[in-house]
């Protein structure tokens, strides 16, 4: 669309980047949007299956996970893994997911102080997310795998 420079998208907005003194195009895409009265991806979805490691030194907050979800680590990773969960979008990094489909009970807040270092693959979850680390990168993300 003439004068929107890019798109982004998170759990719920939408937001338009326009060029300067494009506000029309702002005026524009709101209205594509909102007529298009659809919700349904334009790429179908496609099912992946992490296999994920539960032991030590992967999952260092396994057990303050299953204390402040009162419950045992056994019940958490059974949990986890029987859940399905939806890349809903993608941001932090280049390749992390933002998925949603975290049982509520799991809902845990994230480290009051980020890690340094957080390894490639590492799968953490922190409020209703779940996400796998793409790559080494800071983080404060609760590692359960």
């Amino acid at each position: 669309m003439h004068g929107v420079r890019d798109i982004i998208t998170g759990h719920d907005p939408v937001t338009a980047v326009v060029k300067a003194g494009a506000a029309d195009a702002t005026l524009r895409f709101s209205q594509v949007v909102l007529s298009s009265g659809t919700t349904e991806a334009a790429i179908p979805p496609r099912e992946h299956i992490l296999p994920v490691v539960f032991d030590l030194p992967h999952s260092l907050d396994l057990r303050e996970v299953s204390a402040h979800s009162c419950c045992s680590p056994d019940e958490v990773i059974d949990s986890i893994t029987r859940t399905t969960f939806t890349a809903r979008f993608l941001g932090f990094q280049p390749g992390f997911a933002y998925m949603t489909g975290l049982p509520p009970s799991l809902h845990v807040p994230r480290l009051d102080s980020p890690r340094a270092r957080v390894a490639p693959g590492c799968v953490a979850i922190a409020g209703e997310y779940l996400g796998v680390y793409p790559r080494a990168s800071p983080g404060g993300w609760r590692f359960i795998g």
